[in-house]
């Protein structure tokens, strides 16, 4: 479970920019976990299933500014632009250096649909004009 905190932590914190806010997403979705956990492991993908808590987590933590969300950070990029998935792990990928095959466990998804979704990833980006491979924008 610390691996997989350690994985959560780094991604919400990635997308929020603020370890606080990270920390907050990701125990919120730990929480949600806990109170499904029965439901989860009955699931196809106790993996995948926890990994949608947490994505969910994260944008109910997103900074808001008069009802809307504050101003796009710059790895939101990536949400804006990519379908969620291609995002996460491009995300996963790119900016945290997981491998495929690890991201995909994270996600509780196959490795060769992490390996497919980057390379359509890489290439929905080089349409909009971001940076692709090693290049996804930080926070900073």
């Amino acid at each position: 479970m610390t691996l997989v905190h350690r994985h959560y932590l780094a991604y919400a914190t990635a997308r929020l920019t603020d370890g606080a806010s990270g920390a907050a997403a990701v125990d919120h979705a730990l929480e949600r976990a806990r109170a499904r956990w029965t439901a989860l492991l009955a699931g196809p993908s106790a993996a995948g299933d926890a990994w949608h808590l947490l994505r969910d987590a994260v944008t109910a933590h997103r900074p808001v500014d008069g009802g809307r969300h504050a101003a796009r950070k710059p790895v939101d990029t990536l949400h804006r632009h990519l379908p969620e998935p291609l995002a996460d792990a491009a995300l996963l990928h790119h900016r945290l250096g997981l491998s495929a095959a690890d991201a995909a466990h994270l996600m509780g998804t196959d490795a060769a649909v992490v390996q497919a979704g980057l390379r359509s990833a890489d290439r929905l980006l080089a349409d909009v004009g971001l940076p692709a491979e090693g290049a996804v924008p930080g926070t900073g």
